[in-house]
Formats: structure tokens, C-alpha cells, sequence
């Protein structure tokens, strides 16, 4: 192939790919509940009754006959635009299926003619889905302007159809052609792309994973736009780079080295111009052009993540320099050899012909061809033997410390330490540049082991051993066989479990301390807090603070918060304000409601914890932390057995993420100054759960929503005790800080709600005094049960207005729902909604059956919180005490579900409650129930 055709394949292909997600973002806003697939299901619509409402949902009008300005173009435009915009991309998709169907031929047509002629047709096939798509683009735009008929849908549908199956079959017998081995004279094979892939997988896998988790996530978006280079995102988009940097470079670095290793060649011109035999018959085991190409085109692939990421948060600058350094590192990397000769004076960095490191004697035999595997990658490395040990040295010192610190010392230094340093993905993608030199060792010397026999006369034979799934295996397994995931406990509890007051008893003394009224109806506030990550505990906070206010207003308080997930992150950082607060500063008790003296600080501190990052140092953990314990898990539980120990607790991600809360909390705290804090400076979300006012009456009493993972009830972390199972006020629940007959600190009762895989395990709730239990109770994420927390207050409003709650005083409880769904137009269940109509279809698109069962689990989640909100309507709503404060999103401010959020999107969520009408309104009814004599 010649650099000419190759340029064009590469520019076709950029155009293809630039134009699709361009496409992608431009018809976002065309997602509606009648097309779930945006354009797509107008394609597939087949029938008049399906692509009408489709339409309807668009609002096309009259006046989008004509083309109009791509840019913020609304709706009943943008699916025409749309439209439009597909015929450059058509052009651009149909030449590269030709191009790879007429270069794929001309490889394969010495060897293979028929695979040859098969690839001249996926050629062919390529332009002619092309013309069937032009054929679609017509239909599309005669349906959104009310032409053409009812046939018109199922015309346009054949035509979609059979276009995509084209699409399909060109691509898969190119792909097939550009992949297959070819052959030599003699018979034997000719390595060929997929085979050298295959041979550099390690980095080739890990770098399919870094592409998932950057370019897929909706979070990915907000995150780097969090990354900013003028303001105090800088240090994150310098971590990001030179991470992805560092990911590009040991890719191209490992892959080179197993490539040369496996060819059995040095790294230097003579030695390539050797391999590069031309002719396709000539002996040669090695495809030339692959051999050359594969690392390049790997670290090609990273910047193309970087671009897609950055395309994606529409972060240009990001995009900027990604593309600079990409094409800058792969121009050094193709003249490297030249460089090479004429500035360092020597040709070959390498060892590749200098004799073998003997293997060492006391090393067991069955390691032995490990060392050899080392030895020979170590000798093929094309920046030295130096470089490769250096890089292989620190992922061995990473993955040791990883093994002392969470299995001996419980300790989470390390990640934490890269965790800060090395913010939001920053050190998952050093992790994985750190990996890939490992993982190729591991492989190739899978690669080098041949298995094979006999069994019942039947001869079998293993190449390249799953290594790979089995490390897979043994991480998902291990911490199934033995206990690695147990909660974290608090190092001073102010009181044990046993000890907290029972429920009548807080509430009689938070009546006495925070009601300067002693008389008349008392009216507690309960909030329940959805889930939803950092967006949930900022809406959450944002929430908790408007009603604080309101109540100050009309002589009641916050009495208690139900919280699930990321919600219980506002409603910490909102008790732990109220309880660094001096009595003098939040009359008529301490720890009632927010000090209005301090509400600047207050306000400043509730946004910071709803955006700082807390990924960064989970991820970390999770890589460094969790993945080393896994491997090594089942001989550590057998040492710590031998030796009296007490079971594993904390040391794993869930550990790093809930001292990312305290370690982001306590820097906001600082931040202001001694002198900031007017009313007194907030608690730390290390202290203990039971040091929160709640648990003496002088707050709100917090209950932590979690689940219990083996029977699906809550497992609630709450400051009050029960005096007999007869008296629980949460049925089917479980209490956390009995089960643990301990305390735990305030960020763990924070992750005890936000367990959610695979950003933080189970935690396993064995007790303190090393009970023999065999299988205690797994906590998971509160929003398994059910995600608004509604539930848990529902059933603690009852319980406050059964007859003399509060002696003779009458109780009247008030429930608020604080919901953080974030979507653009969802239907709120309040007080003033239509009731529901039980004969009204609500079905969706058609589900893929085989996905039904696990669809329908998950479906179930949100029909418990239906049944809880039409719950609160029928209850409290005649009586004016149930409002709903809902966090919507916009076209322009689509909240993602991440733990770490950009400024814009911060600031958004905390001005919702002032700026949304139907938030306004619900407020202003509170208001008005909380008036009432």
C-alpha cells in the first residue's frame, strides 16, 4: 500500500469519525420519550402511527422548510438540520467502506483470490449503502414536512434497514480481509495485524478499557470541563495529559518490546530493512507494515481518546493540546531511529543480541520461564534496558505497597497520596500506563507456553492459557471466599450503639431544645434526600438550607433527614455545620438551624463539597489498593488467622472515598481562615456518626439509607436505639450500628448509603468483638431499596403522629422530598399533579427480551418510589404537608452523575431552588402550611 493511499484512508476515516460525533451532539436534543434513539427511531419507525408522535415530540414546523444556522437551532429545526448535515457524512462513510474494501482486496489477492473478489463486492456494497441512505434522507425530510403519505414511513424503514445491513457486511469482510494471516511458499504463516495486536494485547486491552471509560460515560463531559486551564482546574488538566501521555508512551514502549522480542530482531534500521523482505511469497514470519505500525498506531489510538473526550465537553483547549502533543510524540517516534544515530551515536539501544541473564538458581521452577520472558522483553526494549526496568521497578514498588498497606496495615496512604496528586481520572490512567508493562510480561510468557496431550484418546492442545480472565476471576472471586470489604470503624466513639437514647426520648428533648414555642401544634421538618452522587448531595444541601431558613422563619427546625447515596454527602455537610455551631450564634438551642450570620460561608462551603473530587481518589484506590488485595486476599486471611487478628476493615476504595470526603471537607473548612466561621466552625466528617446533634437532641437526627445486599431491606445507620424488636419503627429494616455493636465516622456512614458497584464494594458488617458470625449482613447502595429515601420518612412521619407523640402536644409533621434525578422533563408527582390514572398505558419502547429480567429488577426500583410518593399525596397532602422539590436539567445544563462536577454545573444546581418556577412554588407552600395556626 502506497503513503498516498494510506493518507487518504486516514483522512476518511477522521472525516467519517469527526462527522459522526458531530452528528451525535448536534441531534442530542432529538431524544425525546417518543424517540428513545433520537433520528434513529424516525429511520425505523415503519409505520405512520409510530413516526407521527415521533414527529409530534419535535414540534417540526412550517417555517423548517428551509436550511437554518446549525448553532442553537431549536428542536423543530434540529431534526432537519440533522438531515442535512447526514449527506457529507454519507459521502465520507461510503468512500471508506470502498477504500477498505479495494485495499483489503489488494492484500489478500495473491493468497486468497476468492476473499479478494468477496472484498471488491464489500466495496461495492459500501457505495451502495450510501445511495440507499440518500434514498432515506429524502424520505426522512419529505416526513418532517407533511409530505409524502402513510407509506412513506415503511419505505424509508426498507431503506434504513437494508443500508445498515450493508454497512455491517462491507465492514466485516473488509475488516476480514485487512486481518486475515496471509501465507507464505513454504506454507507457514505471515504474522499479520491481528496477530501482532494479539501478541501486544496487554496494552491493546487496557487501552479498550481506558477508551470505555473516557469516551463513553456521560460524566466525562462535565469532568473535563472541570478542567480548566485559567482557574483552579489547572493542576487536574495537567495530571490529565501527562498521564494520557504517559499511557500513549508505555504502549508504544511494551508493544514495541514484545513485537521485537517475538520477531526475535533489534531496534534499528539494518535489522528492520531485514524483516522488511517485499513480496508476499518470500520467507518472511512477519507482515513488515504491521510490525512497524502496530505501536504507532497505539499510541495514535490514545490521543484519538483524548480527542473524543474532549470533543465530547466541547473542552478546545484540552482538544488542542492533546492533538499537539499526539502528533508531536508519534512525528519523534517515527524518525526516532534517525534521531537516534545521529544524537546519541548509537543505532540499537537495545540488548537484543548480547547474551541472556542467566536465570537465578533459587528461583522455583515454575517462575523460571517467567524470568526468561522478563529477560528477553528487557533486551528488546527500544528506549534500553534502563527505562523498561525503571518502569516495571515503580509498577512492582506500587503493587507491593498495595499489598502491605491494605491487607497488613489497613492503610490507604498511598492512594490517598495519588489520589490528591493525581486528580479526577489522572490516576486511573497511571495506573493503567504503570499496568501495561506487567500484563505484557505475563502475556507473552503465556504466549511462549505450550500445552497439549492425550485424554481418552482424544489429543488436545492449549495456546495462550487464559491468563487474563483467570486474574479477572481471582479478583471477583476472592473477595466472595474470604472477608476483605468489612466497614470501617471510628477510632473514639463518643458513646457506643448500646447507648444512644431511644427514639421519643430525642425527639422530646430536640422539641424542648429547638421550639421557642412551647405551645400550639409542633410541626417537625422531615427531608428525604435522593440519590444521585455529588449532584444529589448538592441539590440535597441546597434544599436542606432554603427549608432551614423557612422554618426559622416560622418557629420550627429540621427535625430529621432520610438520605440515600450521594444525597447523604448535602445532608453531612449540612449536620455537620449545624453541630460546630455555638449556641449563641443558632438560638434558641445549639445545632437547630443554620446561623444566619454565617450564610455566606455556609453556602460557599455546601457547593465546594458537592464539587471537589472524590473520583480521583477512589479510582485510585480501587487500582491500587483493591486490586492487590484481591490477588494476594486468600493467603493474607489464612496469615491473619495464624497469627489472632481481627478481620480486614476499611483499606479499600471504599476507605479512600470516604476519606476523599473528610480530606475535601476539612480543605473547604480551612480555606476561609480561623476568622471565616462566624457561628462556628463546621464538624469534620471524620468524627464519629454519634457525635452529630442528633443523637442528644441538639439537631436533626440523620438516617443513612443503605441496603441489605443478600434480602433487600434497608440497613439504616441511625443515632437513636430500639428498646425491643416490637418497637422498630422501619420495618424490615436493619440497624447498622448494632449489627457493628460500634460506631463508625461520619464519611463512612456517608459510602454506607453509596455502596454502589463498581465504585465501592459491599461492606460487610461483622461485629467489633469478633463474633463468630459466618456470614454477616452486606450493605449496598440505599437506592437498591428504593432512591428517594421517602420511604424511611414516610414511616418516621407516622410514627411522630401517632397519639401523644409528644405528651398532649398535637404533632403535625411536614415531609419534603428533595429529589436529584436531573431530567429535562420528568413528571413530578406534587400535590397539584392530576391523580394517577390506573387505565393509562404507560409503555416504552420495546425491550430486547433476553435484557427483560434484569430491566424489569431495575424498573422495580423506581416503581417502590412511586408507591411511596402517591403515598405522601394521599397522606399529607389535605393536610398541606407534602412538597417536592425536583433538580431539572436543561438543554443547556445536562447534570451528570459523577463525583466531581464542574463550577458551571455547580452553580446551576444550587440556583434551582430560586430560578424554577415549580420549586418557587412549593417553597412558597411550605411557607404558607408552615403559617398555619
Amino acid at each position: 500500500m502506497s503513503a498516498a493511499t494510506r493518507w487518504l484512508g486516514l483522512l476518511l476515516f477522521i472525516a467519517t469519525v469527526g462527522l459522526m460525533l458531530y452528528l451525535a451532539r448536534q441531534g442530542a436534543d432529538l431524544v425525546t420519550a417518543a424517540a428513545p434513539q433520537g433520528i434513529v427511531s424516525l429511520e425505523l419507525a415503519w409505520h405512520s402511527n409510530i413516526a407521527d408522535p415521533i414527529i409530534k415530540s419535535w414540534n417540526v414546523s412550517q417555517d423548517c422548510q428551509a436550511i437554518v444556522q446549525v448553532w442553537n437551532v431549536p428542536n423543530n429545526c434540529r431534526a432537519i438540520v440533522q438531515v442535512w448535515i447526514d449527506v457529507p457524512f454519507i459521502a465520507a462513510y461510503a468512500s471508506l467502506l470502498f477504500w477498505l474494501g479495494r485495499t483489503a482486496a489488494t492484500r489478500v489477492e495473491p493468497t486468497d483470490p476468492g476473499l479478494a473478489r468477496r472484498a471488491r463486492r464489500a466495496a461495492v456494497l459500501g457505495l451502495l449503502a450510501g445511495a440507499l441512505d440518500i434514498i432515506e434522507d429524502i424520505g426522512l425530510l419529505l416526513m418532517l414536512n407533511n409530505m409524502g403519505g402513510s407509506i412513506l414511513p415503511t419505505a424509508t424503514s426498507i431503506a434504513a434497514t437494508a443500508k445498515f445491513v450493508l454497512i455491517l457486511w462491507s465492514l466485516w469482510v473488509s475488516l476480514y480481509g485487512h486481518a486475515k494471516e496471509l501465507k507464505r511458499a513454504d506454507g507457514g504463516g505471515i504474522a499479520s495485524w491481528a496477530s501482532l495486536l494479539r501478541t501486544a494485547r496487554a496494552a491493546t486491552g487496557l487501552l479498550v478499557l481506558t477508551a470505555i471509560a473516557l469516551a463513553l460515560p456521560p460524566q466525562t463531559a462535565d469532568m473535563l470541563a472541570e478542567f480548566s486551564w485559567g482557574g483552579p482546574g489547572l493542576w487536574s488538566a495537567i495530571t490529565f495529559h501527562l498521564t494520557l501521555l504517559l499511557v500513549a508512551l508505555c504502549a508504544w514502549h511494551w508493544s514495541r518490546a514484545v513485537l521485537s522480542a517475538r520477531a526475535g530482531v533489534g531496534d534499528d534500521r539494518a535489522a528492520r530493512a531485514a524483516l522488511a523482505t517485499r513480496g508476499v511469497h518470500e520467507p518472511r514470519p512477519i507482515d513488515d507494515s504491521a510490525f512497524a505500525r502496530v505501536p504507532h498506531l497505539l499510541f495514535w489510538a490514545v490521543g484519538a481518546i483524548g480527542v473524543i473526550a474532549a470533543l465530547r465537553s466541547h473542552a478546545w483547549v484540552t482538544l488542542a493540546i492533546v492533538a499537539v502533543w499526539t502528533w508531536a510524540g508519534a512525528r519523534l517516534l517515527h524518525h526516532r531511529l534517525t534521531l537516534q544515530e545521529k544524537y546519541l551515536k548509537r543505532a540499537d539501544l537495545t540488548r537484543s543480541r548480547g547474551p541472556k541473564t542467566p536465570v537465578p538458581g533459587w528461583l522455583p521452577v515454575l517462575l523460571r520461564g517467567l524470568w526468561r520472558t522478563h529477560d528477553a522483553l528487557i533486551r528488546h526494549a527500544p528506549l534500553g534496558a534502563g527505562f523498561a526496568r525503571f518502569l516495571l521497578g515503580v509498577a512492582a514498588i506500587a503493587f507491593l505497597f498495595g499489598v502491605v498497606e491494605t491487607l497488613i496495615l489497613e492503610d490507604m496512604s498511598v492512594s490517598q497520596w495519588l489520589g490528591y496528586w493525581l486528580p479526577g481520572p489522572a490516576a486511573a490512567l497511571f495506573a493503567i500506563a504503570l499496568a501495561i508493562g506487567p500484563l505484557t510480561v505475563l502475556s507473552y510468557a503465556a504466549d511462549r507456553v505450550r500445552l497439549g496431550g492425550t485424554l481418552f484418546g482424544i489429543a488436545w492442545q492449549l495456546r495462550r492459557p487464559p491468563l487474563f480472565l483467570a486474574l479477572v476471576l481471582v479478583v471477583i472471586l476472592t473477595p466472595t471466599l474470604v472477608p476483605l470489604h468489612g466497614v470501617r470503624l471510628v477510632g473514639k466513639p463518643v458513646m457506643q450503639p448500646n447507648d444512644r437514647k431511644l427514639l421519643e426520648h430525642v425527639f422530646a428533648e430536640w422539641a424542648a431544645n429547638c421550639l421557642p414555642n412551647k405551645d400550639g401544634p409542633v410541626r417537625p421538618i422531615i427531608v428525604a434526600v435522593s440519590g444521585g452522587a455529588s449532584r444529589a448531595g448538592l441539590w440535597g444541601a441546597g434544599v436542606l438550607a432554603a427549608v432551614d431558613r423557612i422554618a426559622a422563619d416560622h418557629g420550627t427546625a429540621v427535625f430529621a433527614i432520610s438520605s440515600v447515596s450521594g444525597g447523604s454527602l448535602g445532608a453531612a455537610a449540612y449536620l455537620a455545620t449545624l453541630a460546630g455551631q455555638d449556641d449563641k450564634a443558632s438560638p434558641p438551642g445549639k445545632g437547630c438551624r443554620l446561623a444566619a450570620a454565617a450564610k455566606e460561608e455556609q453556602e460557599r462551603a455546601f457547593i465546594q463539597i458537592g464539587r471537589r473530587d472524590a473520583l480521583g481518589p477512589a479510582l485510585s484506590g480501587a487500582l491500587f489498593g483493591d486490586v492487590p488485595r484481591a490477588l494476594f486476599g486468600i493467603p493474607a486471611y489464612f496469615v491473619r488467622r495464624a497469627l489472632n487478628l481481627d478481620e480486614v476493615r476499611g483499606g479499600d476504595r471504599a476507605e479512600a472515598l470516604e476519606r476523599a470526603f473528610e480530606k475535601n471537607w476539612s480543605a473547604i473548612i480551612a480555606e476561609g481562615g480561623e476568622g471565616s466561621w462566624k457561628a462556628g466552625r463546621p464538624l469534620g466528617l471524620s468524627q464519629p456518626f454519634l457525635a452529630l446533634g442528633g443523637a442528644t437532641g441538639r439537631g436533626p437526627v440523620w438516617i443513612a439509607n443503605g441496603t441489605d445486599a443478600q434480602n433487600g431491606g434497608r440497613v439504616l445507620t441511625i443515632p437513636f436505639r430500639v428498646a425491643t424488636a416490637g418497637d422498630w419503627q422501619f420495618p424490615g429494616g436493619r440497624d447498622l450500628l448494632h449489627l457493628l455493636q460500634a460506631d463508625v465516622a461520619i464519611s463512612t456512614a456517608i459510602n454506607n448509603t453509596s455502596r454502589f458497584p463498581f465504585l465501592s464494594p459491599s461492606g460487610e458488617l461483622a461485629p467489633k468483638s469478633g463474633s463468630s458470625l459466618k456470614f454477616p449482613t452486606q450493605v449496598i447502595d440505599g437506592g437498591y431499596f428504593e432512591n428517594e429515601g421517602l420511604q424511611t420518612a414516610l414511616d418516621l412521619a407516622r410514627w411522630l403522629g401517632r397519639p401523644r407523640a409528644l405528651g398532649d402536644r398535637r404533632v403535625e409533621p411536614i415531609v419534603v422530598q428533595a429529589t436529584a434525578d436531573a431530567e429535562t422533563d420528568p413528571l413530578v408527582l406534587r400535590c397539584d399533579s392530576p391523580p394517577d390514572d390506573p387505565g393509562e398505558s404507560r409503555g416504552q419502547t420495546r425491550p430486547v427480551q433476553a435484557l427483560v429480567p434484569l430491566i424489569g429488577v431495575y424498573a422495580v426500583r423506581g416503581g417502590h418510589t412511586q408507591v411511596a410518593l402517591q403515598d405522601a399525596v394521599s397522606r399529607y397532602c389535605p393536610k398541606r404537608a407534602f412538597f417536592h422539590l425536583y433538580l431539572y436539567s436543561d438543554a443547556d445544563n445536562d447534570v451528570p452523575l459523577n463525583w466531581v462536577l464542574s463550577e458551571e454545573i455547580a452553580g446551576y444546581i444550587w440556583g434551582l431552588t430560586k430560578k424554577r418556577p415549580e420549586n418557587l412554588k412549593e417553597l412558597d407552600a411550605l411557607r404558607g402550611a408552615l403559617a398555619q395556626p
